[in-house]
């Protein structure tokens, strides 16, 4: 009998190690292969070019139309087709005759205004290059919807990581310009400015609800709390949208009142849960000792408090405003709503404003090529900011252990 009863209990034994080694590598493999896809698709646009071919689409083209390109007769349109640098003719019929357009490439071409050229074209057709490294030949038809489109997409060069990072225009679609900085600005400014706010009222609060509060006090704003950071983002940002950003605009005379300071406010008050729950639990873990010890030495509550009981929860409070800065910066919807999403360098808290996360929440929908590679490389920085910050916090937390 105890036999049996010994081999079910390495059975069950067994059983609970290797679920919980499973589980341990799920979450590791899950982790490295969202990393892996991130990293990989957010350095493509630095170390080579957007696409290995130039594509040439023929759109409001028909069968009869008997289109050849290079000699070639061309049936389905709705395919996009290769060309190789050099010349390239384009051969069709209309009513009035066979029409020919020549197509030069040159896609090392550091214009991109001549990495492709038509000429030969028909009288009636109109060139639109506003779209950088995109010729567009407007072909005007017997009616303006039958008008027929000849469009070239070149593929875009490798992008430098300084015009990346320091680069002041952000202008995907028509410029191709993936300039970050408006947006990094933005993210330190509103993350800054809400732990600035945020990071003080917590951990008062939090130390009153550990240290102050009576009894019956406490237990009615524990659970407040934890209310508070159940609240869905989106629920924050349409408070604030119809109540903080009407305010900001009417106190400053502003046109609009989506702005930094409109994000600062909410991110403020949706850091606070995490750094008061943190404050609170790292205070109430210090012993007792420590605060008899202090008042038997002739301290005050209010000196304990300070000199003696959060100095010792220092590691605890640290790490709720880590975690704290990290709700800020990764937080998107609320911001969304009530900074104005502007893609420019603020120059004062009152400006419009873009943060990170938010470009690649609005863009990520509709962006392809070379512009989605730009979000996931906006992917990279956002993790490089919380590395940065983890490691300065660990650098405080070893000091605050060594003294």
């Amino acid at each position: 009998m105890q036999s049996a009863n010994h081999k079910r209990k390495n059975i069950i034994e067994w059983f609970w190690k290797n679920l919980f080694l499973l589980m341990a590598t799920v979450s590791i493999i899950s982790v490295v292969t969202i990393g892996f896809f991130v990293i990989s698709n957010g350095v493509k646009p630095f170390f080579g070019p957007s696409s290995d071919t130039t594509i040439v689409y023929l759109e409001k083209f028909k069968a009869t139309d008997q289109v050849r390109l290079d000699g070639e007769l061309l049936t389905d349109f709705k395919e996009a087709f290769p060309l190789t640098d050099g010349e390239h003719t384009l051969v069709y019929n209309t009513p009035q005759g066979e029409e020919t357009i020549n197509i030069t490439i040159d896609s090392q071409n550091e214009d991109p205004a001549q990495t492709a050229v038509f000429s030969d074209e028909p009288e009636s057709s109109k060139l639109d290059d506003s779209v950088k490294y995109t010729s567009i030949l407007d072909i005007k038809g017997e009616t303006p919807v039958g008008n027929r489109k000849v469009s070239v997409v070149v593929p875009e060069p490798a992008y430098s990581v300084t015009d990346f990072l320091f680069g002041s225009e952000w202008k995907p679609t028509a410029l191709k310009l993936y300039g970050i900085l408006p947006m990094i600005l933005g993210t330190l400014g509103v993350t800054i400015g809400a732990l600035i706010l945020g990071v003080p009222i917590g951990i008062l609060t939090g130390v009153y609800i550990a240290e102050l509060a009576p009894k019956r006090v406490a237990q009615f704003l524990r659970p407040a709390v934890e209310l508070l950071a159940g609240i869905p983002s989106v629920v924050f940002g349409f408070f604030g949208l119809m109540v903080i950003v009407p305010l900001i605009q009417q106190i400053f005379g502003l046109a609009s009142g989506t702005s930094m300071l409109a994000a600062i406010i909410i991110l403020g008050v949706m850091i606070l849960p995490t750094v008061i729950s943190m404050t609170e639990t790292s205070l109430r873990a210090v012993p007792n000792y420590y605060r008899e010890g202090s008042l038997a030495l002739g301290a005050t509550k209010i000196q304990t408090i300070f000199s003696v009981t959060i100095r010792a929860a220092r590691s605890g409070i640290l790490t709720g405003v880590v975690l704290g800065f990290g709700r800020a910066v990764g937080e998107t919807m609320a911001v969304i709503l009530v900074a104005g999403n502007s893609p420019q360098v603020p120059d004062s808290i009152l400006s419009s404003v873009r943060t990170l996360t938010s470009t690649v929440a609005l863009e990520m929908s509709y962006a392809s090529g070379r512009h989605s590679e730009m979000l996931y490389a906006i992917g990279i920085v956002l993790f490089i900011f919380i590395v940065l910050l983890n490691l300065a916090i660990m650098r405080l937390n070893k000091k605050a252990g060594d003294h």
